[in-house]
């Protein structure tokens, strides 16, 4: 499985300066644009403000569904370099959630359209958080 954070760029301007009936438009066409890029057994949620929590189920390599959504939200791929899939692992979900969290506030601030990979800390890791900015 992997665990995906997405996070919408400046989110705050988008309301501030739009009005928080655009940003609700914004929340919606980026929540169908994710939920499109990935499968009908994968989990698409928003979990607070400008961020989206995807769970991919049965997923050894997260990086074809990393560029999916990058292209439904930016017309272009990631263009970065992703670790290979290693054998899954027994998970805890509150680590996970703090191993994705890390992910996207190390790509938070460093410019829009990022994203970065954590391992999850067991001998037997799979890559299985990552965080992505929405620009």
């Amino acid at each position: 499985m992997a665990f995906l954070l997405v996070d919408i760029e400046a989110f705050k301007t988008i309301n501030a300066e739009a009005g928080r009936m655009i940003g609700d438009r914004v929340l919606r066409t980026v929540g169908r644009a994710i939920q499109a890029s990935t499968r009908g057994t994968d989990f698409v949620g928003r979990i607070g403000g400008d961020e989206f929590a995807v769970v991919l189920g049965e997923c050894a390599d997260p990086r074809p569904a990393v560029e999916r959504i990058f292209v439904a939200l930016h017309g272009e791929t990631t263009g970065g370099d992703h670790p290979p899939p290693r054998a899954h692992a027994a998970v805890d979900p509150v680590q996970l959630f703090r191993i994705a969290e890390d992910a996207l506030a190390s790509v938070r601030g460093s410019g829009r359209a990022r994203a970065a990979t954590r391992d999850y800390p067991v001998e037997a890791a799979v890559p299985a958080s990552v965080g992505l900015t929405r620009g």
